[in-house]
């Protein structure tokens, strides 16, 4: 089964009001889990936007990531014809399988209906897929690293935090 990584940032949490800043698109292809996570496909970028709405606590998170960033920036409307391309060049026309952290409550209210109407209305979320029966509630990212193994802390640039969701997805893969 392929599905695509997705993890955004944004300027705040409210979908009406607040932009993307980054977004990553990762390919992973569960029959081959051998294929190192930085190989695999992945469409990744600053978003530019004429006006920021930045909601205090989301500007603290996501300040590092425009002082030298490593990814290319593009403005959004060339960002969601790029997006397209990568899904049909990797993936298909339609039925795109989503996966994320939290990716059916935040982040695909984010994402514009050109690229929703290519996906799937089922998402797989790793939190819910790894959930802790014995907890109240479901597990962050940072929480899930930490319970498998895979290092602690979440670093708030859409291509790590979208690599580290397949890193956790993979040690359900049979």
């Amino acid at each position: 089964m392929k599905y695509v990584s997705v993890d955004l940032e944004t300027t705040g949490l409210d979908p009406n009001k607040c932009q993307i800043t980054m977004a990553s698109f990762i390919v992973e292809d569960t029959s081959h889990p051998e294929v190192p996570v930085l190989a695999l496909p992945h469409c990744t970028y600053m978003i530019n936007h004429d006006v920021y709405n930045f909601e205090p606590t989301a500007l603290k998170m996501t300040a590092h990531l425009f002082i030298n960033s490593r990814w290319s920036s593009v403005n959004y409307d060339s960002w969601k014809r790029i997006v397209e391309d990568f899904l049909c060049l990797h993936v298909g026309t339609y039925n795109v399988q989503l996966a994320g952290k939290n990716i059916g409550g935040f982040d695909s209210k984010f994402l514009p209906k050109e690229i929703l109407q290519r996906c799937s209305y089922r998402y797989i979320d790793a939190g819910s897929v790894l959930i802790d029966w014995s907890k109240d509630k479901v597990e962050s990212l940072s929480k899930l690293k930490e319970r498998l193994g895979l290092g602690s802390g979440v670093s708030h640039d859409a291509y790590d935090d979208a690599i580290d969701v397949i890193k956790i997805l993979r040690t359900t893969y049979q």
